[in-house]
């Protein structure tokens, strides 16, 4: 199955965002790409299109919405159907942590603000509950078929210390996804699974895997030594894994699944002393 002159929507403008539309627009296809509206900047969805230039044949959008707004979403696929009609693909990729969620000596966790908590249930698992729900009533409306991908975090596997309401969040993301695979697969709906992201330094994580004098912190070392290919993962190794699981001619029998692309984080324990690095 081609994608060449299909259409995704693609919840998320950051790093992962761009290693991802790289990938599907090399495949073909024609974008919808969602994020929040700001006031004192260019949003992230109009910086990445435009980093995308122009393509013959292929068309390429903005939409603003808070992906955590139930009534936001609606109206992206509201956008997206009018004018594209079909949506082959949907890449749930929104979601993140912030500094007030992290669990360190002078932010116990029993003193986070549950406002705090609850931003990372809407962020990281609401707003692909809400996507979903959209979508299966436009595929139902269309009668047609498509495909989810959620970019979820390992974090929702096994869970990581300090980031306690992030990696619940994704815990339930890994359920809902087995469920919603199961639901639209008997429906002949299409597909939904997950990309569980293992360890990209960026600006959400710098600080606690490096000191500020740009040495490895202890939290970092501890997880590079966990980790099998011994290094930290680059964000363009996500893009095709995406386009795979969009191209059912490639990934058809795949459904309600996670691939783990981590480096093979914690597939062994207790690796920093197995002697693998001597």
């Amino acid at each position: 199955m081609s994608l060449e002159g299909k259409t995704a929507i693609m919840f998320g403008a950051g790093a992962i965002g761009k290693s991802i539309a790289n990938s599907l627009v090399a495949e073909g296809m024609n974008l919808v790409v969602v994020s929040r509206e700001t006031t004192d900047r260019t949003p992230s969805s109009q910086i990445l299109v435009d980093s995308l230039g122009e393509k013959d044949g292929q068309r390429f959008t903005t939409h603003l919405a808070d992906a955590g707004d139930f009534e936001g979403v609606g109206g992206v696929y509201a956008f997206a159907e009018k004018e594209f009609g079909h949506v082959h693909l949907v890449v749930n990729g929104s979601g993140g942590n912030r500094k007030e969620a992290v669990v360190v000596p002078d932010n116990p966790y029993e003193l986070i603000d549950p406002s705090v908590s609850s931003e990372m249930m809407d962020a990281n698992y609401f707003a692909k509950v809400h996507s979903i729900k959209h979508y299966v009533q436009h595929l139902k409306r269309l009668g047609k078929e498509g495909h989810v991908v959620n970019i979820t975090s390992m974090a929702g596997l096994t869970p990581l210390s300090k980031v306690v309401d992030y990696g619940a969040a994704y815990a339930a993301a890994e359920n809902l996804t087995k469920s919603m695979g199961a639901y639209l697969g008997q429906q002949g709906l299409g597909s939904v699974n997950n990309i569980a992201v293992g360890f990209i330094v960026g600006d959400q994580n710098r600080a606690l895997m490096y000191n500020p004098d740009g040495s490895m912190s202890p939290r970092g070392k501890e997880i590079l030594d966990n980790i099998a290919d011994g290094r930290f993962l680059n964000e363009n190794e996500l893009g095709p894994k995406v386009a795979f699981l969009a191209d059912r001619d490639k990934s058809s029998g795949i459904n309600g699944c996670t691939i783990r692309v981590d480096g093979g984080f914690g597939i062994i324990s207790l690796a920093g002393t197995s002697g693998y690095r001597d």
